[in-house]
């Protein structure tokens, strides 16, 4: 049978087959390291979506000659995606994944994102083609050992949030990130059922630890000792965590609500969320108090008040940094912002009497005191 594509068609259909095997060829001589160089991985995925349709084409109108040719580019790509390339991306994309509690990823070459939506690609590509391929169960295999690491983690973070001592905010914050990056990868590599399963035990964790920082926070309102001081020191100096573990929690519940629903139950996170604004107010609201009578006691500790002044400033960027997620927590802030100017004015009296007794001692603590209501309108400012 003669050819009812015209050259230019045949030779530009031939040029392009040739190129695409040609890249498939690369991707998979890069995955295993027989040749240097980074993964193009949005070549290498446009090959494997490019090559059938094109031997398909020039099967179905070419000659006797170029039908063979067709079918032989193929039957190599079949061989190189269902063979040891797919191995190799499946080990590439595990060694991309951040595992909660593991060691940080090294930088460069393809985002774990884009090798699963690779190995989805090339999963389905194998899936059509041969479907009795063993390759096609081998992520499920491989990262079985990954998933029990991940669970192991869990189960640890939540028997530290559950421990006496201030539990490590910063890394649970971070571990919390990599559990969207584990779950989005499964996404993307078509496995929707872990990656619910991830995402709940993430939400799990994220509301564990919105409920201890909301203990500590509401143990120190009610008693300012000293244990309760320094347990909250602690948390309030990892800011920023407690920042993204409540908007972790916050956009957990924001997923998980069906739109029009309507409930005469609170969720669990609806309830951490509630019970963390609260607490704030508390212990902002207590802070004041605290700072006034401190000013007006007979022996001034400038120190004192001016770490608490820095806490009352740490706690007003996480409002200012969750951005009116929450309607107690802006109305803090405004509580907060007006609590500071009666208590500016109550310095400057306080400075007025001292000055006019003479008391050197006394301006001198009041001197902390001034320098700490000017760190703290720079705190809150931050930098920038």
């Amino acid at each position: 049978m003669s050819s009812s594509l015209d050259p230019q068609e045949l030779a530009r259909l031939t040029g392009e087959t040739a190129a695409a095997l040609a890249t498939i060829q690369k991707a998979a001589e890069v995955l295993s390291g027989r040749a240097k160089g980074e993964l193009d991985i949005d070549a290498a995925r446009a090959a494997v979506e490019q090559i059938e349709p094109l031997t398909t084409r020039l099967r179905a109108r070419g000659s006797g000659d170029v039908r063979t040719k067709a079918t032989n580019a193929m039957t190599a790509a079949e061989r190189l995606l269902a063979g040891p390339m797919a191995t190799d991306l499946i080990r590439l994309l595990m060694s991309r994944t951040p595992i909660p509690g593991g060691p940080a990823v090294e930088p460069g070459g393809p985002s774990v994102i884009d090798l699963a939506e690779f190995y989805l690609v090339v999963t389905q590509w194998i899936m059509k083609r041969a479907p009795q391929s063993a390759v096609l169960g081998d992520l499920k295999r491989v990262a079985q050992p990954f998933m029990q690491k991940t669970q192991a983690y869990l189960e640890a973070a939540e028997a530290e949030l559950n421990g006496p001592d201030h539990p490590d905010l910063g890394p649970i914050a971070a571990n919390l990130l990599r559990l969207d990056v584990l779950t989005w990868m499964l996404v993307s590599a078509g496995f929707q059922r872990e990656a619910a399963a991830v995402q709940t035990q993430a939400r799990r964790l994220a509301r564990s630890a919105m409920r201890r920082a909301s203990a500590i926070m509401a143990k120190c309102a009610a008693t300012f000792s000293v244990d309760s001081r320094v347990g909250l020191a602690g948390m309030i100096a990892e800011i920023d965590d407690l920042v993204l573990i409540f908007r972790r929690v916050l956009d957990g519940e924001r997923e998980e609500r069906v739109p029009g629903e309507t409930t005469f139950v609170q969720s669990l996170g609806t309830e951490a969320i509630a019970e963390f604004a609260k607490a704030m107010s508390q212990l902002a609201n207590g802070i004041k108090v605290l700072i006034a009578n401190k000013m007006d006691a007979e022996t001034l500790q400038g120190r004192e008040i001016g770490s608490l002044l820095r806490v009352l400033a740490k706690m007003q960027q996480l409002f200012i940094g969750l951005d009116g997620g929450n309607s107690t927590l802006a109305m803090t802030n405004r509580d907060i912002s007006d609590g500071l100017i009666n208590l500016s004015h109550q310095l400057a009296n306080t400075i007025v009497k001292a000055r006019t007794a003479k008391d050197d001692k006394r301006l001198e603590q009041l001197e902390i005191i001034r320098q700490a209501f000017a760190d703290y309108g720079e705190m809150v400012k931050g930098p920038g």
